[in-house]
């Protein structure tokens, strides 16, 4: 991995937004990937609050997102992996441009957590 990066690789996870969707997973993290090139943002970790403090992430070339980031570019790359419960390993990079640039900016926290009865 390429320690001497000036823009880092963002790394981000469907899982943490919408479950594991079984056959399902590689597509859903593709969508994924496609929107947030559409967007020109990276979606945040959900449940990711602070790393390990044990790993030594010094030089380590990538950014594990907390916060919906702007790419800050009008084109990027994006990268899925998949590995299937039956050894079925898939890769698919999509490079694009955004459409519709970010719809937002965040200011603060965006989860809430609310109580549900059933």
């Amino acid at each position: 991995m390429r320690a001497d990066r000036k823009i880092p690789i963002l790394k981000t996870s469907a899982k943490s937004n919408i479950g594991h969707l079984e056959a399902g997973a590689g597509i859903a993290g593709l969508i994924k990937c496609i929107s947030m090139l559409n967007y020109s943002c990276g979606t945040a970790n959900v449940h990711l609050l602070c790393l390990n403090p044990h790993l030594d992430v010094a030089g380590y070339p990538v950014y594990f997102e907390t916060e919906p980031t702007d790419f800050g570019s009008n084109s990027g790359l994006t990268g899925v992996s998949s590995f299937g419960f039956g050894g079925t390993n898939a890769r698919a990079d999509v490079w694009g441009h955004a459409t519709k640039g970010a719809r937002y900016s965040i200011t603060g926290p965006m989860q809430t957590n609310k109580s549900i009865a059933y």
